[in-house]
């Protein structure tokens, strides 16, 4: 491995970026022309010899970009670009930057730079040392391009495609075994890790059983993917995980779009949850935290089972085919309280909007756009909700949904890494 990196540091002349902060916390960029990121271009395949100056300038695009802020923030550069959403702010450090490419890459001649990628992300993931982006470029990333599943995510590394189209043509898929200390043998593609990253893929496991994302006991940060067309669920998240997953579309699972089991505390903030069987599966004793999601079009919203604990916060769960929050046996979510209001809009679900089937628990529901007569069993509906802006159908849909502008679209990504 230190063979390996030492490569790596000698064949790329322009790998790493120096994050300085200055009083104000704006990120100082001390070598702009080392700090590339993809354009896709529907009209050039970036082949052919460039000199140095006009390297890869269709693929290209130079970033001057502020980290101030957690949420997007508009980019100085092109006024038409999409915001760009950061995982978290870096810490001040060297960041490397490996740059994979399943179509044009190579894992025996490439050095992991812009202009001699690597061809898989398994072996990008093996030779990354800590605090180390990889950059993927838009194609399919699979067995049939060498990719060896389940993909192992490392500590202080992010995986990154194109966060403003959550991953729209950046496909990880397939699966391999993996055995959980807590939940036996399972078919996954993505193994998570502790301070780990990923962003800006779309992961599809169509195995048997098939899963995307396994976060078992660590807490990495998932922001802005696809979870598509798993066999089984998007995202299982098991033992005593606390992972920060935000913004991700999860749709068209066969079981669940997110699996919270164990003591798991993940963050689940501002997600779409739709076209599933049950948007969100909370069991055993897991407590997570679910904020401003948008669970709507599923079999069941949210199903709470055994005695798990979730506090739901500001999500719209409508339109559900059954219920839009189901709890059995000894569960019992948080749905608002006087002093902590639900501000949650439960309503036009087929069957009931909060179904209370436990064993003589009363869920509290303080707060919320909800009728008590859309509601069976314990449900203390007290308080009301009216949100500023009630949501539609076409509140809903995603950019990744939306058909990409005619000509070159140009796609800006701001990498950074976990904070440690």
């Amino acid at each position: 491995m230190l063979a390996e990196n030492k490569r790596l540091r000698e064949k790329t002349a322009c790998k790493r970026v120096k994050l300085n902060f200055n009083s104000v916390g704006e990120t100082l960029i001390e070598d702009k022309l080392c700090f590339f990121m993809l354009i896709y271009s529907k009209q050039s395949g970036c082949k052919g010899n460039r000199s140095r100056s006009q390297g890869l300038s269709s693929c290209l695009l130079l970033v001057f970009a502020s980290a101030a802020f957690f949420w997007p923030q508009p980019s100085a550069s092109n006024a038409q670009t999409p915001s760009v959403q950061l995982l978290s702010q870096a810490s001040q450090s060297d960041i490397n930057i490996l740059y994979v490419s399943s179509s044009g890459g190579s894992d025996t001649t490439g050095n992991g730079s812009d202009r001699e990628p690597f061809k898989t992300l398994t072996y990008a993931l093996s030779v990354a040392p800590p605090n180390t982006a990889i950059l993927l470029a838009p194609g399919t990333y699979s067995t049939q391009t060498g990719e060896q599943f389940p993909l192992m995510l490392k500590p202080s590394v992010t995986v990154q495609g194109n966060p403003n189209t959550r991953g729209q043509n950046i496909l990880i898929k397939g699966g391999g075994e993996f055995l959980s200390p807590t939940s036996a043998g399972q078919n996954i593609t993505i193994l998570g890790a502790d301070g780990a990253g990923l962003s800006g893929v779309t992961v599809m496991n169509t195995n048997y059983r098939g899963y995307g994302l396994w976060i078992e006991s660590s807490s990495p940060t998932v922001a802005n993917n696809t979870f598509s067309g798993s066999t089984h669920d998007g995202i299982s998240v098991v033992g005593t995980s606390k992972p920060k997953i935000s913004k991700n579309l999860f749709s068209k699972n066969g079981a669940n779009g997110i699996t919270i089991f164990g003591r798991s505390q993940p963050e689940v903030r501002e997600n779409v949850f739709e076209n599933t069987g049950f948007g969100v599966n909370v069991a055993q004793h897991a407590s997570p935290l679910l904020i401003g999601n948008q669970i709507t079009r599923n079999k069941d919203g949210v199903v709470v089972q055994a005695e798990a604990r979730p506090i739901l916060r500001n999500n719209y769960i409508e339109r559900n085919q059954r219920d839009g929050i189901v709890a059995i046996a000894q569960s019992l979510p948080d749905l608002g309280t006087s002093t902590a209001p639900g501000g949650n809009v439960i309503r036009n679900n087929g069957r009931h909007d909060v179904n209370n089937a436990t064993k003589g628990l009363a869920i509290s529901a303080y707060g919320n756009q909800l009728l008590s007569n859309r509601t069976v069993g314990a449900v203390d509906v007290a308080g009301t909700f009216n949100p500023s802006q009630p949501i539609s159908s076409s509140a809903l849909q995603l950019v990744a949904d939306r058909p990409p502008r005619s000509g070159v679209q140009k796609v800006l990504f701001l990498l950074t890494l976990p904070g440690r």
